[in-house]
């Protein structure tokens, strides 16, 4: 088998939906468009602006949440000492990494 032949026949490697949530609660139709996604695709949610602040707020909102949930480490840093409120399951992104995981994404959507 040639290389050509390999690299037509190899599998793409599986898109991962990324998502800017920048409030929450979602309305409807924003989280009808997160739930259609799922079922097609990995989904990464990163949480920012107002939804950041709620999360800060309020770390319960993402009990029921299913999908990996991230926030830029460079936006949480102006928060001061709220940012300590921030769950341990919550995923902190430095620059360089969120650069990558949203050139990688297919597709990139904000919701809020």
């Amino acid at each position: 088998m040639s290389d050509a032949e390999t690299l037509l026949t190899e599998p793409s490697p599986a898109t991962r939906a990324l998502y800017y949530i920048r409030s929450w609660p979602l309305q409807a139709s924003d989280q009808a468009c997160l739930v259609s996604s799922a079922q097609t695709q990995d989904l990464t949610a990163i949480f920012t602006e107002q939804a950041l602040v709620k999360l800060l707020e309020d770390s319960s909102l993402l009990d029921d949440f299913p999908y990996p949930a991230y926030v830029l480490q460079t936006e949480l840093e102006l928060h001061g000492e709220q940012a300590e409120q921030l769950p341990a399951f919550v995923l902190q992104l430095n620059d360089a990494s969120w650069v990558t995981m949203t050139l990688d994404a297919q597709p990139v959507t904000f919701l809020g």
